[in-house]
């Protein structure tokens, strides 16, 4: 990639003076020389104050760099915060279980495993760069008891080395990410926003053409994109800067494409569902209006003018198939039928179209900072699957303990660093590397350990011939800018982490300048053992294979319907997010050529249609204007959407019943209705009616079945007689 191409590409503008150099560095990637400067410029900075504190040990410092700086300083901030609070605990812990236990090699390693399990258990539970926190907490813990041994006296002094080296490395991660070489996480968000956007306006398109219907690869990949742009804006929220006006505008953009998103599903499932005998008239005219009208957005927002007039164009298809119009239309033409699919369908593609111009009016104010805009926050609801944070904390703990055995039972000397690095990355890892990479991840960190020692051996061979720290320095900068630079990049990062821990533990520059290639060989060979071991107890214990997949997602989605359509509902905002978090989480990593995982995440996204519309029913339930022996039945849908999904047995009334009874009912308070005094109940009818269709089509089709169903039959939706 050329210097133009990779400045805009990532939307930086590079200074005119370095096209000039094309010719000479048009293959080199910029960006990543950028980031691989950062890292080795941080490391000798580190490295060099605590040279100059002359602190116990120096290379303490090198073990933080490589896990907190990252390419955007939002990022290593909100990183750095959680390291430092992570220590911080991780230290007061340790002292605490030194005091106890020490004298009592058993005991020790008993507590310990008691305290990586806890944090095990309570990484699991957040979402984003907040369970790293956990994880280097468990991870200090292990260091400074380990270290320590017997000797309490030492504990304070390793607790306050490990938290001032800790603090050392941020610092400097913070002068050169947020001083010298600064770039804001906004850059790649607005790019990850336009996937997203792109993505998610894929999706409704292919709700309004039904040969254009998007495959679960692409419903997968914008909830993907979707979680991705929420996680960078939590990352820039620990920013400061001039431009801090656009995060809240970009926050709320993202809110709105979710929004869109889940009422293109929502529309889909009411038009692709109209018998065949329905598919005409004014619900084919308006959806093919409102297709023409977003096939007609342009790939990229970059004009705020444009956006509102297309925000207006939207207004007016909305006003065409406005609440009113549509009684009125049904009160002529279906002698007051409010329920039939019809016109719940043209309900549908209004809330639709709301969508698609809320959308568009948050997008002109991201690009016009004079028109208002909605304070948002990112969306940050964890699902807190409790039996997967039961087995995250179990398989550390295990793998711990089972290597701290070895090391006892064997006498060992150096197997502390083989218990304490086994245990330590088995924890750290599931918080900062994605489950289908976890494995690789292991293997990567292996070869990154194997380049490191090849180069702490080239070092140890050229440093005595260099006097002083900056000898060192040059040479050990160098070697870890072309780390970086080489293999710094996803999927190869775990690489040159693992050739930096090599390099700081093998090498351990120090201020006497002594080097022991006898060090770095047992060094070597202790870590050796550490990627099998992690793989062995990834891929042993508690695999997270497709099994282990659909059995959470299909335990999630229980337990998040059972919540929304209980009598005492969780709150509504929580529910969503959490949908949303498990579909991501569990859904996207599903293998959905099968039919019992495709089947498992079209019930994840039903429960999340239903579980909203649950809300939706209690809202309107409430209204006033509407009949109470209409009103009556929101419990009822309530026991049907509980019963389709299994989560009740033994009812007295069928799913199916209830729709009739609904759609039954609906149509006898409407005929007959006048206008004036009664449009407003006319209106609460037609609201609650068209739920009631788009929960007996979910029921209908068996998306909130436990298992595959037959094929629906869609010229007999759910309730038609």
């Amino acid at each position: 990639m050329g210097a133009e191409a990779a400045s805009q590409g990532r939307g930086h503008r590079w200074p005119d003076w370095t096209l000039r150099l094309r010719p000479i560095i048009g293959w080199v990637d910029i960006e990543q020389a950028r980031y691989a400067l950062n890292v080795s410029i941080a490391a000798i900075l580190a490295l060099a104050i605590a040279f100059f504190f002359d602190l116990q040990n120096t290379y303490w410092a090198l073990l933080t760099i490589p896990l907190i700086v990252r390419q955007q300083s939002g990022t290593m901030v909100w990183r750095s915060a959680a390291r430092l609070a992570g220590t911080l605990l991780g230290a007061l812990v340790a002292m605490v279980l030194v005091g106890a236990f020490a004298q009592s090699a058993s005991a020790m390693i008993a507590a310990l495993a008691l305290w990586i399990f806890g944090t095990g258990y309570l990484a699991r539970l957040e979402s984003g760069t907040d369970a790293y926190a956990y994880g280097v907490g468990g991870l200090t813990a292990m260091v400074i008891a380990l270290d320590t041994g017997p000797n309490i006296d030492a504990a304070y002094g390793y607790a306050l080395a490990r938290t001032t080296e800790t603090v050392i490395a941020i610092v400097c991660g913070f002068v050169v990410l947020l001083v010298v070489f600064p770039r804001s996480v906004e850059a790649s968000a607005m790019e990850t926003i336009a996937d997203g956007r792109e993505r998610v306006l894929k999706l409704a398109r292919g709700a309004l053409h039904p040969s254009r219907s998007a495959s679960p690869q692409d419903r997968k990949a914008a909830i993907a994109s979707l979680l991705a742009i929420h996680t960078q804006l939590r990352a820039q929220s620990f920013e400061r800067s001039r431009k801090r006006w656009r995060l809240p505008r970009m926050t709320a953009v993202a809110h709105a494409l979710t929004q869109v998103g889940v009422a293109a599903e929502a529309c889909r499932f009411a038009i692709d569902h109209l018998p065949a005998s329905d598919r005409k008239g004014q619900v084919e005219d308006e959806r093919l209006r409102l297709a023409e009208i977003l096939d007609g957005f342009p790939e990229r927002r970059e004009d705020a003018e444009r956006t509102l007039a297309d925000a207006k164009t939207i207004e007016r298809f909305i006003e065409g198939v406005e609440p009113r119009r549509i009684v009125e239309r049904a009160h002529r033409e279906n002698s007051g039928s409010f329920s039939s699919l019809e016109v719940a369908a043209l309900f549908r593609l209004r809330i639709f179209a709301s969508a698609l111009r809320d959308l568009l009016k948050r997008e002109a104010a991201l690009l016009d900072p004079s028109l208002p805009a909605d304070e948002a926050r990112p969306m940050s609801q964890r699902y807190r699957d409790h039996l997967a944070a039961l087995q995250y904390g179990v398989r550390p703990m295990l793998t711990f303990v089972l290597a701290a055995g070895i090391w006892i039972a064997s006498g060992w000397q150096t197997g502390y660093v083989y218990a304490l690095i086994t245990g330590a990355l088995t924890l750290l890892l599931p918080t900062i590397v994605p489950r289908k990479v976890r494995v690789k991840a292991g293997l990567n960190i292996g070869l990154g350990y194997a380049a490191g020692a090849i180069l702490s051996l080239a070092l140890m061979a050229m440093l005595p011939f260099l006097d002083g720290f900056w000898g060192l320095a040059l040479l050990l900068g160098s070697a870890i800018f072309v780390i970086y630079y080489v293999v710094g990049a996803q999927p190869t990062l775990p690489i040159a982490i693992g050739a930096t821990l090599m390099l700081a533990i093998g090498l351990q520059p120090s201020n006497d300048q002594s080097y022991s290639v006898i060090r770095l060989i047992n060094t070597v060979a202790t870590l050796a053992l550490m990627p099998p071991t992690f793989i062995a107890a990834v891929a042993i214990l508690f695999p997270e294979n497709q099994a282990w997949l659909c059995r959470h997602l299909r335990r999630g989605t229980d337990k998040l319907l059972d919540g929304a359509t209980r009598p005492k509902a969780m709150d509504q905002q929580a529910f969503f997010e959490q949908a949303v978090d498990i579909i991501g989480d569990y859904g996207n990593d599903l293998d959905t050529s099968g039919a019992k995982a495709e089947h498992l995440l079209d019930r994840a996204e039903a429960t999340l249609l239903a579980g909203l519309e649950a809300y939706e029913l209690r809202r309107l339930a409430a209204d006033p204007d509407l009949p109470q022996e209409i009103a009556a039945f929101c419990p009822r849908l309530l026991s049907a959407i509980r019963e389709a999904a299994g989560l009740s047995k033994g009812t007295q009334e069928k799913p199916e019943e209830c729709f009739v009874a609904l759609r039954g009912a609906i149509e006898r308070a409407g005929t007959g209705a006048s206008d004036g005094p009664d449009e407003a109940r006319r209106l609460a009818l037609l609201r609650f009616g068209a739920v009631g269709e788009l929960l007996a089509v979910i029921v209908e089709t068996g998306r909130l079945a436990r298992s595959p169903a037959r094929e629906p039959n869609v010229d007999k939706p759910a309730g038609r007689t």
